[in-house]
């Protein structure tokens, strides 16, 4: 059973199609993610040029996340969000989208 250091609480904001607007899901989203820990965390860890090997990974992780913000469509979206959830499985991050 993996051991999650971190969660993403997306779950109030997941699949809302019904009650929100693409545009406005996708911003909920991206605000939720930019001000968790982990990507502060990545932001951080870009911005001192640290964590070696791994700085490229944090780094298109913050462009991920900003790219995202960007997607004009569900399948934009989508596919930026699969480097998201590997960077977020790699570095132990659970993304909570169902209750």
């Amino acid at each position: 059973m993996t051991n999650w250091k971190y969660t993403i609480k997306l779950e109030d904001l997941w699949g809302k199609g019904d009650e929100m607007s693409f545009e406005e899901q996708r911003d909920a989203i991206v605000a939720r993610i930019k001000s968790s820990v982990p990507y502060k965390r990545a932001v951080r860890l870009v911005a001192n040029d640290s964590d070696g090997d791994n700085y490229w990974d944090h780094e298109m992780f913050t462009i991920d996340v900003d790219d995202l913000a960007a997607s004009q469509d569900e399948h934009e979206f989508e596919m930026l969000w699969q480097g998201i959830y590997d960077y977020a499985d790699k570095y132990k991050i659970w993304i909570a989208t169902v209750f």
